[in-house]
């Protein structure tokens, strides 16, 4: 297959809109994290969010992850996580808002552990469970106030406290070393705190005493609340417990906090505020001794605007504290703050700190929060961001024939713009040169793809076009390579500027001059549905209900294949549902008609490709809750609507829906699960019933899936995923084969991390600092970065690290007058080990300003960790527009 070759110089048409559109965050918020020791050697690490990911697993120090699904974890949103090594089995125990799952690491399976739990309270807030060696309960308190313990020999969680208060401000606590055997007294100690009041008990939780000074639940957003405390390690003997007090600034409200640290030295009777921040506590942790013999306590708060504070620390017992600077090390952060997150309400102020079981010889912490996942290597002094995300994740997938007539699989990449790779396997790239943005969110490709080479993709910056350069420039635009449409709105020219998040092209689309139908509709948060149709020179905001009103956000859209674009009449079958709703609509050429109302979520819709009016106007539904899969037969005289549920189980969340039907009568419908495979139902058969579809199915989530064009007779399906694009066979003994080997990382992922210790404004040289930022428009279309912008560094000395899997690295930077010299290395992660090393001028590597590359390889794939070091003259930068990863 001759696969594309970048687009020149030049090729792109970037039409100027005013101000440049803002960088996208990456979303990786965590909420909880836990580690344990693996038996044969090394940790396994667990996360959970209430975002996308849901609950993920790494046993390579967070290089890779996987999830962790089964018994229904993935479809309520998890809230902590714990590890209890005095189990038997050790497990990690998940609280969720439908209660608790057990994950066993050394199975991998997971199993429902809410017994016990009244149906009714199962919301879970907070968990903690003692140190390994102990004996002592998992605790957890939930949304109504009640604080439940884990019995191991019950198999089962029993009342401890009912405080009768609803609440998401809530933490419980439990002594490190707890001892059943113990009398009452501190090796039988708990905490808990709800809406501010803390209650303390001795004797394991039997009886409780409201605190003397805390006795009082908050009633507003500006009174104090507990959100998290901790026990000391040696709490036997020193009496010493943290707790970390939190309200909103009554000054400026909203997002920003205060907060307070408050210490007792003796067992509880009495506390003494040790500290106070401009910032919300919002995470306590106590360790064991390090390798010196000292214990410390570990607190973490908001992270918001210039109210920045770093990982607090104290070595005395929480007697003194200091974030030792580590704030800077957290000042790279594009997403700091509340509104840099895939996750909402309570969950914002949710973090967790996990100590390494081997914390004594390796002094390693991990913190989850809102901006992602940290480490320390050297018991919380510095810190380094982990990425969670990887450069691979895709989020919508289509396939096509090319001009050659090879099938090629698309994927809109998250960090790598558009991922490209022929189906085989044997080929793939990154659409990435010139690419306006490199997170994208849903893409379209072209019914005449063989004759256009046209995509469509939706993201933060709105909508891109990209154009096969293999094919002449025939389209409205008169350009190959990526196209920043205009898009103006008819009768105002106002040019259509936001997040670009549903898209759906009519399957007529052809994007050639004189085309009958251009159309292709999308909708960006706040603002209503949106349509072109010429190929996005222009468009409608179609806002307007039948019936009167306005509709606001959709959040899916398909067309079936009887939409004609030539008359009003023709351009209906537009179907889409409002966001977060289970509200579906119909467009009926400039309004929309309300079709059907479900319980539920709409996650996904697909016309049947026999879709025709009068005799067959039927799509296919999916549903987040029960029963997951309908047929909507959307007749004149109303929708009837079928549950397809059959033996599904309840513990299935639905993702993404496609549709066949093969020339004879059969008839069928593939349903993409978030974490537990693709599953495919023949509803032609006499009993339909839901069956699993291929073999080797990777432990990675899913987002979007697709059918080939061919699917008739190829028989293959294509899904986006957390690691690119998936490809799979249904026939007997289909496998499932990963086809998104080449990621490019762009420069702002959170895994790089850049230092300049040279800079005179950097106070702390040996800690993370920002580089610079440029745009492609500061060179005048000399250069075409990846996104909007790359790094520069202007220092002497500075320098950037980063991991991941490679057997082949891309350094992307630019050469010619002015720029400095680069050593970019790569070592093996493990065992530090050299991988490979290469050494440019790239002042001398070009007689005028152009894009470069340096390469870096290795015979076989390798965690490896990559560094750039730079020696800069005066005057001289360096251009950072990421690395290519190739496994």
């Amino acid at each position: 297959m001759q696969f594309w070759n970048v687009a020149p110089l030049g090729a792109s048409l970037l039409v100027s809109l005013g101000a440049p559109a803002p960088l996208h965050i990456p979303h990786d918020a965590a909420n909880g994290v836990a580690v344990a020791r693996l038996a044969g050697g090394g940790h396994e690490i667990v996360i959970v969010s209430g975002g996308l990911y849901r609950a993920l697993r790494s046993v390579d120090d967070g290089l890779s992850w996987e999830v962790v699904v089964g018994a229904g974890l993935e479809i309520p949103g998890a809230a902590d996580v714990v590890y209890h090594a005095g189990l038997n089995p050790q497990r990690f125990l998940i609280g969720s808002a439908d209660g608790v799952f057990a994950y066993d690491p050394a199975t991998r399976q997971v199993a429902a552990a809410s017994a016990g739990l009244p149906a009714g309270d199962r919301d879970i807030v907070d968990m903690d469970a003692p140190a390994a060696g102990s004996d002592g309960p998992v605790l957890l308190v939930t949304s109504k106030g009640s604080v439940y313990a884990w019995d191991e020999s019950a198999g089962g969680w029993g009342l401890s406290l009912a405080t009768g208060l609803s609440t998401r401000s809530a933490t419980v606590a439990v002594v490190p070393h707890y001892s059943a055997a113990a009398p009452p007294g501190p090796a039988r100690s708990m905490a808990a705190a709800v809406n501010g009041a803390l209650y303390m008990s001795q004797d394991g939780g039997g009886t409780w005493a409201v605190s003397s000074q805390f006795p009082t639940p908050a009633t507003g957003l500006q009174d104090w609340i507990i959100l998290a405390m901790a026990f000391s390690d040696d709490y036997d003997s020193s009496g010493a417990i943290v707790v970390g007090r939190t309200r909103q600034d009554p000054l400026y409200g909203g997002f920003f906090g205060e907060g307070e640290l408050w210490r007792s030295g003796d067992f509880g009777a009495t506390f003494q505020r040790m500290l106070a921040v401009d910032a919300s506590i919002e995470a306590i942790a106590a360790t064991p001794p390090d390798a010196a013999g000292t214990r410390y306590f570990l607190a973490s708060g908001g992270y918001y605007g210039s109210r920045a504070i770093g990982y607090l620390r104290s070595g005395d017992g929480g007697v003194s504290w200091s974030d030792h600077g580590s704030a800077q090390d957290m000042s790279l952060e594009h997403g700091a703050g509340p509104y840099g997150t895939d996750v909402h309400g309570w969950l914002k102020h949710k973090q967790a700190f996990a100590v390494s079981p081997d914390f004594s010889s390796d002094g390693m912490l991990l913190s989850a929060r809102l901006e992602g996942l940290w480490q320390s290597r050297d018991a919380g002094l510095h810190w380094l961001q982990k990425a969670v995300r990887s450069d691979r994740e895709t989020r919508d997938a289509a396939a096509a024939f090319d001009l050659h007539g090879t099938l090629a699989g698309f994927g809109s990449g998250y960090g790598s713009a558009v991922v490209a790779s022929s189906m085989d396997g044997s080929q793939d790239l990154v659409l990435g040169p010139g690419a306006p943005t490199a997170y994208l969110k849903e893409l379209e490709i072209s019914p005449a793809f063989a004759q256009d080479g046209m995509l469509v993709v939706s993201g933060e910056d709105g909508l891109r076009l990209w154009f096969d350069p293999r094919l002449p420039a025939n389209n409205p635009y008169a350009r190959t390579g990526w196209v920043i449409p205009p898009l103006a709105e008819i009768g105002t020219g106002e040019h259509f500027r936001g997040y670009a998040r549903t898209l759906a092209i009519s399957p007529h689309f052809d994007a050639r001059n004189g085309a009958a139908d251009q159309t292709f509709y999308w909708c960006a948060w706040e603002r209503p549905p949106m349509r072109t149709e010429d190929g996005g020179l222009t468009y409608t905001a179609l806002r307007r209900r039948t019936g009167g009103g306005n509709i606001s956000f959709v959040d899916q859209m398909a067309i079936a294949p009887s939409y004609d674009a030539a008359t009003a009449a023709g351009r209906t079958d537009v179907y889409a549902s409002l966001e977060l709703s289970g509200d579906l609509y119909r467009l009926d050429d400039a309004q929309w008609t309300f079709v059907a109302r479900f319980g539920s979520i709409i996650m996904g819709i697909v016309p049947d490709p026999a879709f025709s009016r009068p005799g067959n106007p039927r799509l296919f539904v999916a549903l987040r809750l029960a029963p997951y899969v309908v047929m909507v037969e959307d007749h004149p005289g109303g929708a009837t609507v079928t549950p397809l549920r059959f033996n599904m189980p309840s513990t299935t969340l639905m993702q993404s829906l496609a549709a066949h039907v093969d020339a004879g009568p059969q008839r069928l419908l593939y349903a993409a699960t978030w974490g537990a495979g693709v599953l495919r139902c023949d509803l032609s058969a006499g009993t339909p019933a839901w069956e699993p579809v291929g073999t080797g199915y990777p432990s990675w989530f899913v987002q979007k899936m697709t059918l080939s064009p061919d699917f008739a007779n190829d028989r293959v399906l294509l899904l986006a995923t957390q690691y690119g694009l998936l490809r799979g066979e249904d026939r007997p003994g289909g496998a499932w084969t990963p086809l998104t080997n080449e990621s490019w990382r762009d420069n702002v992922a959170p895994d790089f991390t850049t230092f300049a210790p040279k800079d005179p404004a950097n106070p702390q040289p040996d800690r993370p600092w920002h580089w610079d930022e440029v745009r492609a428009a500061d060179y005048a279309g000399q250069l075409r970065f990846l996104s909007v912008d790359a790094g520069v560094a202007l220092w002497d000395g500075s320098y950037l690290v980063g991991t991941g899997y490679a057997r082949r690295l891309i350094l992307h930077t630019a050469s010619g007058p002015g720029m400095g010299s680069v050593r970019f290395a790569a070592f093996d992660y493990r065992t530090g080990a050299l991988l490979d090393q290469a050494d440019v001028n790239l002042a001398t590597h070009s007689a005028t300003l152009d894009e470069a590359e340096v390469q870096l390889r290795w015979p076989r794939l390798a965690p490896a960790l990559l560094r750039i070091d730079t020696k800069l003259d005066p005057g001289e930068t360096f251009l950072f527009d990421g690395v290519s990863f190739i496994r």
